[in-house]
């Protein structure tokens, strides 16, 4: 199997960047677990706003590459994120549940 090195360099720069693309919207790991009183809707939108973001530049590295492994790397990478932020409000939630 031969390895498209476009498609691979490209993919690692979304992987790399959707972080990037998500700090921008979103608290980081850190603070989220220190808020107290979050409004979950807009950390919610937060997240949707991060992703579509990170997804439209793994599209678009796709396009250039004319493979569909940068956007597979970003959906990867967005989903990763996802969880690492569900866990956190999850966390953060249960936690202000049982202080209260």
């Amino acid at each position: 199997m031969r390895v498209n090195v476009q498609a691979a360099g490209l993919g690692l720069m979304v992987a790399t960047t959707a972080p990037q693309l998500w700090s921008v919207f979103t608290p980081d790991l850190h603070e989220l677990a220190t808020l107290s009183g979050a409004d979950l809707t807009a950390l919610r939108r937060a997240e949707l706003q991060g992703s579509l973001f990170a997804l439209g530049m793994g599209a678009g590295a796709s396009l250039i590459a004319g493979s569909p492994w940068p956007f597979l790397v970003s959906a990867l990478m967005v989903g990763y994120l996802l969880w690492l932020y569900e866990t956190g409000l999850s966390g953060h939630q249960t936690r202000g549940a049982t202080q209260s």
